[in-house]
């Protein structure tokens, strides 16, 4: 349909619409095609793995052949997203001899590239020439999958025979996959002599050079000591067996020049000293004081390798004797305050752990017990000796801020009298970082992170009293009321650090609960019983904000940030934000939004809940996991894209009750041809009008309810844009649309835009109107929108508006052409705008 200029284009939807936020619609990720049609993955389920950092890949899991995979175990899949939808192939690598089992195609990944390019395979069996492991022995070779599908043998060096059992360790690799660091038993260089038995060398591959280097060496190349080396702090030893534990984030720079990794001085791993191999100099440099007898833990760098930091009790540099955290500048110039070459320590001691780094390196978040800066936080509240207070240190300007006062059962695993101090720190503070529910932004400045504190005063949490004792191996409690509790929420007993979690397991009556594990310490009669409600909070340094982004009067079980941290998209684990945490996923099963049913059977940690949107302070509902498997999957840096896998059906295709991944896309969806509806008589469509369902059948289907026609819906109209308002809007960027309304209700408007392979949400608008006739909505386009527009000398913008009265959404097509950009272009000798 034309009208003034701009290219209409209708979509329908159903009598179940529900409005997504910023203009998403749903798309089924984990589809393919057989004979030219979209169906579903019969009798298979699609286990998420990671998507493209582009959003236009996603990588999954799942049992049974399809989409070309040679067997039915453990297959992993690669959807790509196309024109007319999203499809699938297999990815895992067909075996060069037969297995037998369900497990026959015995292969997986453990690390894909930036934007799935490349892809690190573990494969049993031999698949190249020189790779001549026995079969069936359960060797494990590591190959890296080109973008063709060749296999390049990764855990190879110019010696070693590669006829014995072997199991190289994948460690972690560049973003491009192109320097691999992985350990094994196996010699395979000259200098890889000297090792302990049963103890790994560590080795770095470049797979473009086809070189392999030994790492945990000296500036001679010999081997630094006879024990098993790890890349930042990933081992630990588990009875006689070092096993992945610690953070190996940005341990290898993201040029594969710098590599950080620890070196214990004895058998058992302690202590530990931690070193940098730089492979541009061939050099080998102590991070902390190799004579010591304390230990160094590598808590992060940033990605080019500049800054590390670590813990230790060394007294650094004028440090304490406390545990300390330090930073190592590995430049010859001084990088802030922060002097080339030398370690530097940046608290006051106390300190529990590292909670998040930045990826420039700028900013470090920490957990210590003492006061260790005198500013009130954005609420006014300042940091209480003996508490688990966190911090920022700024690597800019040296200075250390105050941000919130945790509660003990953030920062602790288990209960201070049942483990020990290694075990006990948790949560904030756990390791490996991507434990960690926290995540910065990419230079730090803000904060995303889960707290059982009230660390904004907006708890309401409810308190009641054990009215009997409880005894040891119990797992019932007698309390005075369970009003307010609810099953999958938390309780706890006690107060400070020796102050325990317990899950609810079930409410059996309104004077008693059940836990779901048993009691270590009998409980006396009286005992305070405080309800927890894990909510999400965002701190925004330079903002000078600290806000609850889940907090609601509606919390029962709180809510959980559905993603790996420690550092904004570590690789291989996608943040659950966008690169400025101004729009921040995360899962409740609790009503957050009104008329959104609760989650039945929800876990917070299984998962099944809603998946909810917190942006500049709203609250939206992205999936409604209508009591069925559903869990947060990643998102763009952009926050286009936000994947999802739900058992529930979000789009025409029937998922059978079966595991799908599915992607809510800013201005997404796929448009399917299909006849025009019944038209009355004063409908007239004329040739010009294309109809077809709202993009990715953007409907909540609670229900198989028919979808009702189009003529049933209240008709109204977009007022054509003149051409004085379009020349308006390229001036100021401000527009005012028009719109005739059949009766009162609210329009709600978003204006998108394409630019770097990704869709931006560039203008929003709303207003309200008491009675029919004319409502007027006003769109306004940010400075740094025109600045595209006059550098691209024109942009094509797609308003989508919606009426709360009509499941009918109208979208508009306008192309606005910079007269600036076109006159510096011709001015240049470019071609017209």
């Amino acid at each position: 349909m034309l009208l003034g200029g701009l290219i209409l284009a209708i979509w329908t939807s159903g009598a179940h619409a529900t409005s997504l936020p910023d203009g998403r619609a749903y798309e089924l990720v984990s589809r393919y095609e057989e004979a030219g049609h979209e169906v579903g993955l019969t009798g298979s389920f699609a286990f998420p793995i990671e998507g493209a950092a582009n959003g236009e890949a996603f990588d999954w899991l799942s049992l049974g052949a399809c989409c070309g995979a040679v067997s039915g175990s453990d297959d992993v899949y690669r959807s790509e997203r196309g024109p007319n939808g999203w499809n699938t192939k297999a990815l895992t690598p067909a075996p060069p001899e037969e297995f037998a089992g369900i497990l026959e195609n015995d292969g997986f990944p453990v690390f894909m590239a930036e934007n799935l390019e490349s892809t690190v395979f573990q494969l049993e069996g031999s698949y190249s020439p020189g790779d001549r492991r026995p079969p069936h022995s359960g060797s494990r070779d590591l190959y890296l999958q080109s973008p063709s599908g060749s296999l390049s043998w990764i855990s190879q060096g110019p010696t070693g025979a590669a006829t014995e059992v072997a199991k190289p360790a994948f460690a972690d690799a560049t973003p491009n996959a192109n320097e691999v660091v992985f350990s094994t038993q196996e010699a395979l260089t000259s200098n890889a002599t000297g090792i302990s038995e049963g103890e790994d060398y560590l080795y770095l591959r470049n797979a473009a050079n086809e070189t392999t280097e030994l790492l945990d060496v000296n500036e001679k190349g010999e081997l630094l000591t006879p024990y098993s080396a790890s890349l930042g702090s990933s081992l630990r030893l588990e009875g006689n067996r070092n096993v992945p534990a610690g953070t190996v984030t940005h341990a290898i720079s993201a040029d594969g020049t710098r590599i950080f990794f620890e070196v214990p001085e004895e058998a058992g791993g302690s202590p530990a000293h931690l070193y940098m191999r730089d492979l541009t100099t061939q050099t080998t440099t102590p991070i902390d004081d190799p004579a010591s007898p304390s230990t160094a833990r590598y808590e992060g760098a940033s990605a080019n390798g500049s800054l590390v930091f670590f813990t230790s009790e060394e007294a650094l540099d004028g440090g304490s004797s406390a545990k300390e955290l330090y930073v190592f500048n590995t430049t010859s110039q001084a990088i802030g305050p922060v002097p080339g070459m030398t370690a530097v320590p940046i608290s006051k001691g106390e300190v529990m752990g590292v909670t998040a780094i930045a990826n420039d390196g700028s900013r470090v978040y920490y957990v210590a017990t003492n006061v260790q800066a005198k500013n009130a936080n954005p609420l006014g509240g300042e940091a209480v000796e003996g508490e688990p207070n966190l911090y920022m240190y700024d690597a800019q300007t040296e200075q250390t801020t105050y941000v919130a006062t945790l509660s003990w059962l953030d920062v602790r695993e288990c209960n201070a009298a049942a483990c020990s101090v290694e075990e006990q720190n948790g949560g904030l503070v756990a390791e490996p970082d991507t434990a960690r529910p926290a995540t910065p932004t990419p230079d730090g400045a803000t904060l995303v992170f889960t707290s059982l504190a009230d660390v904004t005063g907006e708890s309401h949490g409810v308190q009641t009293t054990l009215t009997a004792e409880v005894e040891q191996q119990q797992d019932t409690f007698q309390v005075a009321s369970t009003a307010g509790l609810a099953a999958k929420g938390y309780v706890a007993i006690g107060s400070g650090a020796a102050q325990r979690r317990y899950e609810i397991s079930q409410i059996d009556s309104p004077t008693e609960l059940t836990v779901a594990e048993t009691v270590y310490t009998a409980i006396p009669a009286g005992a305070t019983l405080t309800q927890l409600i894990p909510e999400i909070y965002r701190y925004g340094s330079s903002e000078g904000r600290l806000v609850c982004v889940s907090c609601s009067p509606r919390s029962v079980t709180g809510a959980r940030l559905p993603s790996d941290g420690g550092s904004y998209s570590p690789h291989a684990d996608t943040a659950a934000m966008n690169e400025s945490a101004s729009e921040i996923f995360f899962e409740s099963a609790d009503e957050l939004v009104p008329g959104v049913p609760i989650a039945s059977a929800a876990s917070l940690s299984g998962s099944t809940a809603n998946i909810y949107e917190w942006e500049n302070g709203k609250v939206s509902l992205v999936v409604d996991g209508k009591g069925t498997l559903t869990a947060f999957a990643g998102t763009t840096a952009n926050g286009a894209d936000m994947f999802f896998a739900s058992e529930a059906q979000f789009t025409s295709v029937s998922s059978g009750g079966r595991l799908w991944v599915y992607d809510a896309r800013v201005d997404g969806g796929f448009p399917e041809a299909v006849p025009p509806p019944p038209c009355s008589e004063d409908c007239r469509p004329s040739e010009a009008t294309v109809f077809f369902p709202e993009p990715g059948s953007a409907t909540l289907l609670a229900t198989e309810s028919p979808i009702a026609p189009l003529a049933r819906a209240p008709k109204w109209a977009i007022v054509p844009i003149g051409a004085a308002s379009r020349k308006s809007f390229v001036r100021t960027g401000k527009v005012t649309v028009t719109v005739l309304l059949p009766a009162p209700g609210t329009v709600s408007g978003v204006v998108t835009a394409r630019w770097g392979g990704a869709a931006h949400v560039v203008a929003r608008g709303h207003t309200a109107v008491g009675e029919a006739g004319e409502a007027r909505i006003s769109l306004k386009l940010s400075a740094a929108v025109r600045r595209m527009l006059a550098k691209r000398g024109s942009l094509t913008l797609k308003l989508k508006l919606r009426y709360s009265a009509s499941p009918v959404v109208e979208g508009a097509k306008l192309t606005l052409s910079s007269p600036h950009a076109s006159a510096a272009r011709r001015s240049s000798g470019g071609g017209r705008g």
